[in-house]
């Protein structure tokens, strides 16, 4: 069970922070261009007392990415075991994800800093190259069994189509249109851009945007 605010010791409440603060400035910077004791000193803590939470930038980083999916993959579970909505995270992902993609459009802190970091990471001596490869890996594989739910479920069904090739589609779309979007966001519509692919591809994705759940994940 997730703890409350109220309830959370005064060490956890300043690896939050620290956690909050490094999204912050990496978003802003990049990865490469900001080291520790920046983090540190806009945490309001001091270099060392930041090296007892974390080993240094890399574990930061890498630790910050792990519990943002964690959070997210928890969220999904948690609505899926609600009851009140699809039966399985196949039959939720794709709108789930169009949700995400629609929120993160009003919050310019997450799209800068996932573009600048998984850019950085194609690189094999980056800390988060195996985070992001294997992210991706997952994400594939998750889709694909989305991609084959609703086009079975659609109506008629969908045929002909790969789900596996429209999952890798649909991730190189919404990267690319994340760019897109950071560099002119007036004239890139993200979420129009997938639904449409989506109704392209047969499948009617109408009010997926606005997707309701019990909670949000965690900022």
């Amino acid at each position: 069970m997730t703890q409350t605010p109220e309830r959370l010791t005064k060490g956890e409440r300043t690896r939050r922070r620290i956690l909050h603060t490094a999204l912050e400035i990496f978003a802003e910077r990049g990865y490469a261009g900001v080291s520790l004791r920046e983090v540190a000193a806009r945490a309001g803590i001091t270099h060392a007392g930041l090296l007892h939470y974390f080993t240094g930038k890399d574990d930061l980083l890498l630790t910050m990415m792990i519990e943002r999916d964690r959070a997210e993959i928890e969220a999904i579970r948690g609505y899926v075991a609600a009851g009140t909505g699809p039966a399985s995270v196949d039959e939720v992902i794709i709108r789930w994800m169009i949700r995400d993609i629609a929120r993160n459009q009003s919050r310019p802190d997450i799209a800068p800093l996932f573009v600048k970091l998984s850019t950085e990471a194609t690189e094999s001596s980056h800390p988060a190259y195996d985070y992001f490869r294997g992210r991706y890996t997952r994400l594939r594989e998750t889709l694909a069994r989305g991609f084959a739910h609703e086009f079975a479920a659609a109506d008629p069904p969908v045929t002909g189509r790969d789900p596996r090739l429209c999952a890798q589609q649909f991730i190189a779309m919404a990267d690319g249109l994340q760019v897109q979007w950071l560099l002119d966001p007036a004239s890139t519509d993200m979420v129009a851009s997938l639904l449409d692919y989506l109704h392209v591809l047969g499948i009617d994705a109408q009010g997926w945007a606005e997707l309701t759940v019990p909670e949000d994940r965690p900022a």
